[in-house]
């Protein structure tokens, strides 16, 4: 396991590192597990957050949810609350920017509810998914899910990863980020639909 600065850790060690900043958590903190994508680890990580949870710490976990749902099921035994980035509700539309459908994605979701909260986060990305008619289909599908869904988040688009994606040899597509106007008028979507936006 590598936590960060390329030094590698066992769960145990994770756990024993982790367990000394638990005065620091307080009620309402724990460890968030991102990426990537945390949950193509989803067997070390299960073994890591059953034994966070028996040290009564909360754990909140980053996904797209592009799984199975059987590898998202048994996460939900020891995830306190999962954030899901969502990007693109139109299938056709996902697949020709992400290569792949979220269809899969919908399906999870609608049964995530059941489980535990969700936190939603929508990178927003000007002409990909800054559109009226996006947020509107977005807002109500997440809306008829319920009470479990705790909060939506509009990030605007960065292009902080594009040099780093270089360094790696790896040529990242630039976008840009959405006008603010534009933003406001999303997050005015989400609300009339009484959706929790996060600023």
């Amino acid at each position: 396991w590598e936590l960060s600065g390329g030094t590698e850790y066992t769960p145990e060690e994770l756990v024993a590192k982790i367990r000394r900043f638990k005065p620091y958590f307080k009620e309402d903190g724990g460890v968030t597990f991102s990426g990537g994508e945390p949950m193509m680890q989803a067997e070390i990580l299960y073994d890591l957050c059953s034994r966070l949870q028996e040290e009564h710490i909360s754990v909140a976990f980053e996904t797209a949810l592009a799984f199975p749902w059987k590898v998202i099921h048994r996460m939900t035994e020891c995830v306190d609350l999962f954030l899901v980035d969502f990007k693109i509700f139109d299938n056709e539309k996902h697949k020709e920017y992400t290569g792949t459908e979220n269809t899969l994605i919908k399906e999870n979701l609608k049964k995530l509810v059941n489980y535990r909260p969700i936190m939603i986060r929508i990178p927003i990305i000007k002409g990909i998914n800054d559109e009226i008619e996006n947020a509107v289909v977005t807002a109500d599908f997440l809306a008829a899910l319920g009470k479990n869904i705790k909060s939506v988040e509009l990030l605007p688009y960065h292009d902080f990863g594009v040099e780093k994606a270089k360094h790696v040899g790896v040529n990242q597509q630039m976008f840009e980020a959405p006008d603010e106007k534009q933003l406001e008028q999303l997050k005015e979507v989400y609300r009339s639909r009484k959706l929790n936006v996060v600023e």
